[in-house]
């Protein structure tokens, strides 16, 4: 058994990281800091025992001792009350605080020890620094944050109240176990002798109620820290062979060394102590500690109040809202301690008897005492969660369209006290937080780690024997049908332990081979030998945070007298209902909808971006697994995009998007676009499904019409010309652009040399223009593999001066090609000579009205070829339109951006449609 700290000696570690010189001259070692030892003595090391009333004859000595695994907490901390701060280095300044925990390094239980920090930045006190130390026992390491224990803070007398678990059988008090000495930074030894100046009232209950505190007075007596009033100075370094107290209290192999901040008290003669849980009273003891002030032992009158809450008027059943809890009750009991007995010291523990506090007293009915095979001892269908509100909207008004009926989405805050007035415990992290939905509960979080709910077979009373619990269990996953991502760490495993008096009866994780998501299993266990100690507990360990994190759903729960139930530990799959169409648009006529989609492909803006809310679309609602069957072929015409699970993330399957599997009831909006026009001359049809398993749910025929004709206007690829023939002749690689070329040799075909419209100089040619030859490797589709147009020289930013010539490519398009067209369709290959500081290329479609529509192509890699496809409404009561190409220089960061000899463009295809 774990003994708790009476006496300490503390080793302090001075250096402010893991050095060379402190490896070598054996001072500390690698990841640790320099140690500074303090060495402890305990005398007269035991707590003395006395009994008043019904108790077993024990030792009236409890020796109080180190061991191995003790920790405590120090904190350094200045004149002023602040805790002090040093650096990891000189060459890396970071702060860090001076608190943390240390470990005693007795290899036996023993009076004295020493005490070793194990950190890397060392527990160095700044030079020229006074530091008072504090310490004080406590079960886990700090948080590594000062603001858990404020060791100054409690060196002034405070009331406060303490609480008892119990679950873990512990008691707590932020006044226990602490102690103070003075150290500067040359000090090579800390001495800390550890005082606490109470005495321990182990309180003996039993009976039929069920209570939730307790309230101990003695009259005329100070038990608790008076307001103004100092009754023992625990701070204070006791004199050589002063005996320092520490409390060994004992139930069922538990010992008291937490510490808690809690509620004030109201009153200096009485101390309360809360209950993590209702404790239901058994005929059995159940021994239970209250620290109070010492105080003089014979003739003095305890009184001893319960309380706890009376039965509800009526009973919550699962169609009811949950009843009004009354006024809570009490019921006390009073004994004058006998003459003789010895004062209560700041080193004892009294053990006294308090009898049969009968449920009726608190208003409570009495416990069953007649149980037979096939009873019932608990039954919940959790359907009291989901009732508490019927809109769409959670506590706090915010709405999740996701609505699967095994995710929850939203957080039962209440969980804790609702779960307590329907007969169970709680504990963990996640206590107060028990995500729930749909009717079933969610035990252990992903990110606050483990919970448990706890059925308590206090029940039971005098009745010992067999029990059987039955229970439907889900694995947790994200509502996307998800397990823990990269970092985190849980698993869906349903983890179950009963537990009589610190005994294990059964311990079993469930489901290792049901891990489909969002599917439940059904399990039975047998337990033997339960009586009204043995609890039930549904979750992972709680008091280890680094534990495995065991997270589910548990729905259907039952326990029972066994009446020859079979076990089932492999669970039984519950098949899932059918899934149904909750709604579809547009509407279904005849066992379909039908959509009619554009003739023409759906194209974006300038960077390709399509907006989702212009698009055709349709949407349903299922409340089962089901999935989108798309005929082969469809997707070279019309896209489908799949509906979204989120506005932000969606983590599933990239590759399948069009199905459900997990049952999700969400409104699911599904849009299509366009891929290409329908030149087919006859209209087209896709037959899209809606299935469920084999059961179509809904159809959605999409009809794409035949496209009106394509015009085309001009189609040009700057080539081939007689020059390139001979490929040693660099004087005809770059060919000055004039009027004296030919159709062949511009390579515009059949079409007319008077579409292009070009500035010339008095030599009869464009200085800004010249027909390149080096334009022989493409990288798009179709390319001719010729040559092209190459732009030597650009449009300035601020635009052309007077007499200046127009360095562009201009192609005229009459009025006859576009006077009734409703789209334009301009493509073109484009090159760039590098990604940045280059200018821009640009193409303005300038109409006979006077407006001008202007693209700016954007490259992604320089010297590399790339086909730019465009379709441009055209304006209403246009007779005509001219389609320039030029290079423009550009304003930079760094000053203008030159486009000249930047730019080439090649393959200038133009055609004309109607709708």
């Amino acid at each position: 058994m774990k003994k708790i700290i009476l006496f300490a000696s503390l080793c302090a570690l001075a250096l402010a990281g893991c050095t060379k010189e402190a490896v070598e001259d054996k001072q500390g070692t690698e990841g640790q800091g320099k140690s500074i030892t303090i060495l402890g003595t305990l005398d007269d090391s035991n707590a003395t025992r006395v009994e008043i009333g019904d108790y077993t004859a024990g030792d009236t000595n409890v020796p109080l001792l180190w061991t191995s695994d003790d920790q405590i907490v120090v904190g350094a901390y200045d004149s002023e009350g602040n805790l002090l701060k040093n650096q990891t280095s000189e060459q890396y300044p970071m702060e860090y605080e001076l608190f943390d925990t240390f470990t005693a390094t007795t290899e036996t239980p023993s009076t004295t020890t020493d005490f070793l920090y194990a950190g890397y930045n060392g527990f160095q006190i700044p030079t020229d620094v006074t530091a008072d130390i504090y310490a004080l026992t406590q079960n886990t390491p700090p948080m590594g944050s000062s603001w858990f224990t404020d060791f100054k803070a409690i060196t002034d007398p405070v009331k406060r109240n303490q609480s008892y678990d119990i679950l873990y059988n512990t008691a707590a008090d932020i006044m226990f176990l602490t102690a103070h000495a003075t150290a500067t930074s040359t000090d090579n030894t800390v001495e800390l002798q550890f005082s606490n100046a109470f005495t321990t009232l182990m309180l003996g209950l039993k009976g039929s109620a069920k209570i939730d505190s307790v309230v101990v007075k003695a009259a005329g007596q100070t038990l608790s820290y008076p307001e103004g009033a100092v009754t023992a100075n625990v701070f204070a370094r006791p004199e050589p062979g002063t005996k320092g107290s520490a409390l060994l209290a004992s139930q069922g192999g538990s010992f008291i060394n937490d510490m808690k901040d809690d509620v004030l008290v109201a009153g200096s003669e009485d101390v309360r102590l809360t209950l993590s849980n209702t404790l239901a009273l058994t005929p059995t003891t159940q021994w239970i500690p209250v620290m109070v002030m010492p105080f003089t032992g014979a003739g003095t009158e305890l009184t001893i109040t319960v309380y706890g809450k009376p039965d509800a008027a009526t009973t919550a059943d699962d169609t009811t809202e949950e009843p009004t809890a009354p006024a809570v009750t009490s019921a006390t009991r009073t004994l004058t301690i006998p003459a003789g007995t010895a004062d209560f010291t700041s080193n004892s523990i009294a053990y006294i008897s308090v009898k049969d506090i009968e449920a009726s007293e608190l208003g409570q009915a009495a416990p069953k005492t007649e149980w037979q095979a096939g009873d019932v001892i608990l039954k919940d269908d959790f359907a009291w969660i989901s009732e508490s509100w019927s809109d769409q909207y959670d506590k706090y008004g915010w709405t999740d369209p996701y609505t699967n009926p095994l995710y929850s989405t939203y957080n039962y805050y209440n969980a804790g006290e609702t779960l307590a007035s329907r007969g169970y415990l709680y504990d963990g992290y996640n206590l107060n937080a028990l995500n729930s939905y749909n009717g079933m509960l969610q035990i252990g979080s992903p990110d606050n780690g483990n919970s448990n709910l706890i059925i308590p077979m206090s029940p039971l009373f005098t009745y010992t024997g067999d029990v059987v619990v039955t229970f439907r269990a889900a694995p947790y996953f994200t509502k996307y049908g998800t397990g823990a991502g990269e970092y985190e760490s849980w698993d869906g495993l349903v983890a179950f332990k009963a537990t009589k008096n610190g005994t294990t009866l059964k311990e079993v994780e469930l489901g290792a081979n049901n891990t489909d998501p969002f599917t439940w299993y059904e399990y039975t266990l047998l337990i033997e030998d339960v009586d009204a100690d043995t609890k039930l507990v549904f979750g992972g360990d709680v008091a280890n945070y680094d534990a495995p994190r065991h997270i589910f759903y548990i729905d259907n729960l039952k326990v029972s007298i066994a009446n020859g139930e079979t076990e089932n530990t492999a669970g039984t799959k519950v098949a899932a209902e059918p899934a149904e169409l909750l709604f579809s648009t547009p509407e279904q006529v005849e066992g379909k909808a039908t959509i009619e989609v554009s003739a023409v492909e759906e194209l974006g803006d300038a960077y390709g971006t399509i907006d989702q809310t212009t698009l055709p679309k349709f949407s349903f609602a299922v409340s089962g697994p089901w999935e989108l069957v798309i005929p082969e072929g469809t997707e070279q015409w019309l896209k489908v995009n799949p509906p979204q699970w989120s506005g932000w993330d969606d983590p599933r399957d990239k590759t399948d998007r069009m199905n459900d599997p997990y049952g999700n009831q969400m409104t699911s909006i599904c849009t299509m676009q366009v891929m290409e026009d329908n030149d087919t001359g006859a209209a087209r049809t896709a037959t899209i499904q809606l299935k469920s398993g084999e059961t179509v749910l809904a159809t959605y025929e999409i009809t794409q019409p035949a496209a009106d004709p394509k015009t085309e206007i001009y189609n040009v690829d700057f080539g081939p010309r007689p020059e390139m023939q001979d490929p040693n002749d660099t004087n005809s690689r770059f060919i000055n652009v004039t009027d004296q070329l030919t159709a062949e040799q511009w390579g515009i075909g059949d079409y007319e040399l008077s579409f292009i419209n070009l500035a010339y100089n008095a030599e009869g040619i464009n200085p800004g223009m010249q027909i390149s030859g080096s334009g022989v490797s493409k990288d798009y589709d179709a390319a001719s593999g010729e040559g092209n147009l190459y732009f030597i020289n650009a449009v300035p930013a601020a635009g052309l001066a007077e007499g200046d010539i127009d360095p562009s490519f201009v192609i005229e398009i009459p009025e006859a090609t576009i006077s009734n067209a409703t789209y334009l369709y301009i493509n073109f290959g484009l090159w760039g000579r590098a990604n940045y500081g280059k200018g821009n290329l640009v193409m303005d479609v300038v109409y006979s009205d006077g407006t001008t529509q202007s693209i700016t192509p954007s490259l992604n890699s320089a010297s590399t070829w790339a086909y730019f496809e465009n379709r441009i409404d055209v304006p209403e009561g246009v007779t005509s339109a001219a389609v320039k190409f030029y290079a423009k220089d550009k304003a930079g960061f760094m000053g203008t951006e030159s486009a000249a000899s930047n730019f080439r463009i090649d393959d200038v295809n133009i055609s004309a449609r109607s709708k």
